[in-house]
């Protein structure tokens, strides 16, 4: 018995002997699959003001859009645009919706030419505005509406004070009083949707920059309609003309770069600023600036240090309106 117990043994041992080696496969790490976001205004047109003006809006097919507002003038009792300034207009007719009390809406873009002041621009009625941003240009923003007649509409206002002007967009739908109609023929339209559809347009708005790279390691975006010149006499120097300079001269917005080991304080104190020039502190791309109101043809010096230079924007205020100074960048 025992024999048969040891020769069992050793034919299992053997079996386990030759049994095969198990392979073990690496499979790769998988990468993961990065999906685009895809763009909502995809294959929507675009509409680029003239140079002058310096911006441009996108809007989908099904939109309407004219300059001229006495054709807008005539589509609904309350036109959706209808400013003498008007300089462009997507809108969408009563038609749109049928069976409905809508009478129409549309997104205006004009220039307030009675507002010369930023204070001005950003007077808005009796509402309290708030602040907003679009495409990076900060606006006041408020509602309004009026009425007349059975018809009646709702606003939503945007004003920017950007090179010298007052520009307005402005969302408005009308509609007529559902009351008007004999009961059961019409139907209340869905006025969320179309303030969504609205404000999609609203939200492409911008101003046209064109960006500038200069051999000093800094780059500046500037307005479209404006003009950059380099300095003849000072490779260092750009100023800007053609821009819209109000009661001042042009040629008086300027950047220029300094070679300087010191500080910025130090460049202040040596350059013979004093303390009845009020001074303020700022931080513009990531670096301390300060600003010195000099008293000279109502300019401003905002004066910053990077690597071995002194960086200094002379202004008026139209770099900063329009969003120059905020701009700096310094590119790798």
């Amino acid at each position: 018995m025992k024999k048969y117990i040891i020769t069992a043994a050793i034919l299992l041992l053997a079996a386990a002997c030759n049994k095969p080696a198990v392979s073990v496969i690496n499979y790769p790490t998988p990468t993961p699959t990065v999906t685009p976001t895809p763009d909502p205004t995809a294959g929507w047109n675009t509409y680029t003001s003239p140079s002058m003006y310096g911006f441009s809006i996108k809007y989908p097919e099904g939109f309407g859009f004219s300059t001229d507002v006495n054709k807008i003038r005539a589509l609904s009792y309350i036109p959706v645009c209808d400013s003498d300034s008007m300089l462009a207009c997507m809108y969408l007719i009563r038609q749109t919706f049928v069976a409905t009390n809508f009478d129409g809406a549309g997104i205006e873009v004009s220039v307030v030419n009675s507002q010369k002041t930023a204070s001005d621009c950003y007077m808005l009625g009796t509402s309290q505005p708030a602040k907003v941003t679009l495409n990076g240009t900060e606006f006041v923003y408020a509602t309004s509406g009026e009425g007349a007649a059975g018809h009646f509409s709702n606003d939503r206002i945007y004003r920017s004070f950007n090179n010298n002007l007052c520009y307005q967009v402005r969302a408005r739908i009308g509609q007529t009083n559902i009351g008007n109609y004999p009961s059961g023929t019409v139907q209340k339209f869905d006025e969320n949707e179309v303030w969504q559809q609205l404000q999609g347009v609203v939200d492409t708005f911008e101003f046209t920059t064109i960006t500038y790279t200069s051999k000093d390691g800094y780059s500046i975006k500037y307005p479209s309609q404006w003009t950059l010149n380099q300095d003849k006499n000072n490779g260092h120097r750009i100023y800007f003309t053609n821009y819209n300079s109000g009661n001042y001269p042009e040629a008086m917005e300027s950047i220029e770069a300094i070679p300087y080991n010191g500080t910025v304080q130090d460049y202040i104190k040596n350059a013979g600023f004093t303390a009845a020039q009020k001074q303020t502190s700022l931080i513009i791309a990531g670096q301390q600036a300060i600003k010195v109101e000099t008293g000279e043809f109502s300019s401003d010096l905002v004066i910053l240090k990077h690597s071995s230079y002194i960086l200094i924007f002379n202004t008026q205020g139209a770099m900063t309106d329009a969003g120059v100074i905020n701009s700096l960048e310094f590119p790798q």
